[in-house]
This record gives structure tokens, sequence and C-alpha cells, in this order.
């Protein structure tokens, strides 16, 4: 395939990520987006803990594809999982371990958060 595809490419999976970890961060908040934000989380948690058997805990097929695709542009991923990558591309620079915590922090308090709306509000 042509260059240009790789990158629009490495383009498109970078907005989608960015989408798919803000809606399950913070797609709890407008109730009218819950039921969405739950098949999110659903398949987040899938991905981490159900694929994470086989491929290792946290893996993320998102990752996964988009690392494959930047590959094909010659370039190697210096991280493992996004949320370091993009954190570093916006100019904040952490240690990829600690940033790793904090996203596993976050996704459980996502986690308590999404089901005690459902216990609440099971609509």
């Amino acid at each position: 395939m042509r260059r240009w595809f790789w990158h629009l490419a490495d383009s498109v999976m970078t907005l989608l990520h960015l989408a798919v970890v803000l809606i399950v961060i913070l797609g709890w908040i407008p109730p009218d987006f819950r039921s969405f934000h739950r098949w999110c989380v659903l398949v987040t948690a899938l991905s981490w803990f159900g694929l994470g058997i086989p491929f290792g805990f946290g893996y993320c097929a998102l990752t996964d594809i988009q690392w494959r695709i930047k590959r094909k542009l010659g370039i190697a991923p210096e991280y493992e999982a996004f949320v370091p990558f993009i954190l570093r591309k916006i100019g904040i620079d952490a240690k990829p371990q600690l940033i790793d915590k904090v996203t596993q922090a976050a996704f459980a308090l996502v986690i308590l958060i999404t089901l005690g709306l459902m216990v609440r509000s099971p609509a």
C-alpha cells in the first residue's frame, strides 16, 4: 500500500484511540450517553482482562493495531502503551510505569462509578 495510506491510518487510529479514552474516562457524566459508555467500558475491560490472558494484562487491541501501522511507516513506538505515547506528544514526559499505574487506577475508578450508576439507575 502507499505510504500516504499508512499515515492516514495512523492519524485515524490516534483520533479513534483518543475518542475511546475520553469516552471511557468521561462518558459516564452525561446521562443520555451512559448506555454507550457501558459498552465502551465493557469492550475495554474485555481487551485488558480477556485478551490480557494470552497477550498480557492491559492488552489493548487499538494500541496493537496502531503500533503495527507505525511499524509499516518505519516508526518504532517508544512505549508499549498509548497513554504515555500521547502524553509525550503533548509535552508531558512522565515515567511510563507511573502513567500505567494512574491509567489502571483511573480505569478501576471508572468501573466503580459505572457499576454504581448501574445499581442506582439500571436503564
